[in-house]
């Protein structure tokens, strides 16, 4: 048996917020998980352009969005 660990990031269209999307993972059928929320960043107003919006966005390009949310606050 493994344990697995991953990242996810979630681009929240639809203002859900963290708790609901930490409900859905969590009762998903067959996925036994524990969710941790991590953080909550303003990526600004959407523009298909942004660069987590393409295929080879990188952690590094969502992690940004966290560094400048911690330090705006």
């Amino acid at each position: 048996m493994k344990l697995l660990k991953y990242t996810v990031y979630i681009l929240d269209f639809e203002n859900y917020g963290p708790e609901e999307y930490k409900t859905i993972m969590e009762q998903h059928r067959h996925l036994e998980a524990q969710v941790f929320i991590e953080g909550e960043a303003n990526i600004g107003e959407w523009n298909d352009d942004i660069d987590i919006n393409q295929n080879k966005a990188t952690k590094e390009n969502y992690e940004n969005y966290f560094k400048r949310t911690k330090n705006e606050n």
